[in-house]
């Protein structure tokens, strides 16, 4: 594994999950984690989304009430799917980020408008250059480590804000990068995962 180490997930778990699993499929393996909540266990986490506060740490708030549904569901998968401890590590990264996701779109940080534009924008054109950068920048987040953009990655954001209307530090677009930071581990997470996977076939 190239970008996490395990105590780190298992912090992350404890500390960063958020709720209401994404409905969004077709990846592979990691969607087992998505069939494995019950329909009391996705009610609850429902019923808390909409009440993270991310302003003032709205993830360690939940974190109590869902690592529980996590953690459960990350290890019921790991025992159906035969995953090794690298694929666990990665599965749990992936699910950490995706309910954190669904859990801030959920939050009313970004109203139903500004999430729309926010997924238009990514859906059209070529935004490598900027999946690319908001990867390295959340990976070195993840880390404790602080880096800047070099220009392509600043140019691939300014290009997004000017598409999206999500200006930094401008009618909530600030929140913006957080969403794609989410969104960016995921994509790292299956990167790593479906590499891992390939490996051991």
């Amino acid at each position: 594994m190239t970008f996490l180490r395990h105590k780190a997930v298992l912090i992350a778990l404890a500390m960063a999950v958020n709720p209401l699993p994404a409905m969004a499929q077709g990846n592979g393996e990691l969607d087992c984690m998505m069939q494995s909540y019950d329909a009391g266990q996705l009610a609850e986490m429902g019923r808390l989304a909409p009440s993270a506060d991310f302003e003032n740490g709205g993830s360690s708030f939940l974190a109590d009430q869902v690592s529980a549904m996590a953690m459960d569901s990350l290890f019921d998968c790991f025992s159906k799917m035969g995953w090794s401890r690298e694929q666990l590590t990665l599965a749990a990264f992936y699910e950490v980020n995706r309910l954190s996701e669904i859990s801030f779109r959920a939050s009313g940080m970004l109203t139903d408008e500004q999430l729309e534009r926010f997924d238009a924008t990514l859906a059209s054109g070529d935004q490598e250059a900027l999946w690319a950068g908001t990867e390295r920048l959340a990976l070195a987040g993840s880390e404790g480590e602080l880096v800047e953009s070099d220009q392509e990655e600043q140019a691939a954001l300014q290009a997004f804000e000017l598409g999206s209307g999500l200006r930094s530090g401008v009618d909530g677009g600030e929140y913006a990068g957080l969403l794609l930071g989410f969104m960016a581990m995921q994509r790292m997470a299956i990167r790593e995962f479906s590499a891992l996977s390939a490996g051991n076939d």
